[in-house]
């Protein structure tokens, strides 16, 4: 009874998450710094085409210091392996 009430908990903490990156992506749409969070929010969820997906569609509108940001944050390690993130990060070398 326990562990399933801690794993009803978690959907529900992934629910919660998974609707709060619906809500960032309607207001912040076009803004590059809500698509970057949104994609760390995707990571976080194992949605990894989702945050590749956004992190392709923001990059040409981002500087220098959000591509840094992008090599080096943790949300992003479990990308680390795939080759879309591997040609991703290529291209803003």
């Amino acid at each position: 009874m326990f562990i399933k009430s801690i794993w009803i908990g978690f959907i529900g903490v992934m629910l919660f998450v998974a609707s709060g990156i619906g809500r960032a992506l309607v207001v912040g749409a076009d803004d590059p710094l809500t698509q970057y969070n949104v994609a760390c929010g995707y990571t976080k969820l194992s949605d990894i085409k989702e945050a590749l997906d956004l992190l392709e569609r923001m990059l040409p509108k981002v500087g220098e210091e959000i591509k840094m940001w992008i090599k080096h944050d943790s949300d992003f390690e479990s990308l680390h392996g795939n080759p879309r993130f591997q040609r991703l990060l290529k291209s803003i070398t």
